[in-house]
């Protein structure tokens, strides 16, 4: 399994410029930055597929989207979104795409597919995205792919992911569905790369902001092939650090689930097991076959119920835990 994660950053605007027809650009969709021209024939004929009703997503409102989707019209670029190695930190060639109004779809549709075509997919057959609102954007990624001409994506298994901070301010049942811990293969990835990433290119963010479009996209490449090769270098001691680590707490977490299954009934843990394989194999068609992975206790009494019982004796015949002893 292939690991990558994406993310919008709105810190990397950038402020209309008065003569545009006199920018000069050496470069065109050869380093970090997308092939302008074939990402502008896209976004003609792309649309938006905003899911609706049942089956639409997360319910949650998007408070960074919302207020990202607010034009202006002194930006010609509200922002950018890229692809990086869920895993690595590295950015994905070609993926970064500018926001006309906010962070659409059809502008990560094209990082995604610009991600998958030059990162060297070769025989892999499964691939993990992880995305902040994956919940809802990938309801209708398959009908945006095939009404689209211009986007191309490989046949691979696409893997759901939300990263593990950000799947806390979704709805509870994003978390069993598309948090990384509960996906098979995606090993320990807490898809939040970007994150790191972002702190850093933001410190050039206020100079790019009123520069050139070319001499903007010059900078971002070069800061970003920069974080790449840092990242080349110093990879091998991060590897050999983070594996020792691993080695020494194995123990330690192998005890513990070997002591929480022999506390528990052998007849369950055979029930469960049986339960979590049948969920993991379709959680790909289906995410909320994975909804057995939350807790199973009744329905709680709401505390203005509990406010309207009148006596203790109430309380005894409703409450299936003696609160009142």
């Amino acid at each position: 399994m292939r690991s990558f994660v994406s993310d919008g950053n709105f810190s990397a605007d950038h402020v209309r410029q008065k003569n545009p027809q006199d920018d000069v650009w050496l470069l065109n969709g050869t380093g970090m930055i997308t092939d302008r021209d074939r990402y502008a024939e896209h976004l003609k004929v792309a649309v938006e597929t905003r899911p609706r009703g049942a089956g639409a997503g997360c319910e949650n409102n998007f408070r960074a989207i919302d207020a990202a989707n607010r034009g202006n019209s002194i930006y010609d670029a509200t922002g950018i979104g890229c692809v990086a190695c869920a895993r690595h930190g590295c950015y994905a060639a070609g993926s970064v795409v500018d926001f006309q109004k906010g962070e659409k779809q059809m502008n990560m549709d094209w990082s995604h597919a610009e991600a998958l075509k030059n990162t060297h997919l070769g025989e892999i057959p499964v691939v993990m995205i992880c995305y902040d609102i994956m919940c809802e954007y990938h309801v209708k990624l398959a009908e945006r792919v095939a009404k689209n001409p211009k986007l191309i994506f490989p046949e691979v298994t696409l893997e759901k992911a939300i990263g593990l901070f950000h799947v806390h301010g979704h709805k509870d049942e994003c978390f069993f569905r598309f948090a990384t811990s509960f996906i098979p293969g995606a090993g320990i990835v807490d898809g939040e790369v970007l994150e790191t990433l972002w702190s850093v290119l933001n410190n050039i963010s206020r100079s790019t902001r009123t520069a050139t479009l070319a001499h903007r996209a010059e900078i971002i490449d070069d800061h970003m092939n920069d974080s790449n090769w840092k990242k080349m270098v110093g990879i091998v001691d991060t590897v050999c650090r983070k594996y020792r680590r691993a080695v020494a707490n194995a123990g330690a977490r192998e005890e513990y689930h070997e002591d929480l299954t022999a506390a528990a009934d052998p007849n369950q843990v055979k029930l469960w097991k049986k339960e979590i394989e049948r969920a993991e194999n379709l959680r790909i068609i289906n995410p909320k076959s994975m909804d057995i992975m939350g807790a199973r206790v009744k329905k709680r009494l709401s505390l203005s119920f509990v406010s309207r019982m009148q006596c203790i004796d109430d309380l005894r015949q409703h409450l299936p835990w003696p609160w009142w002893k």
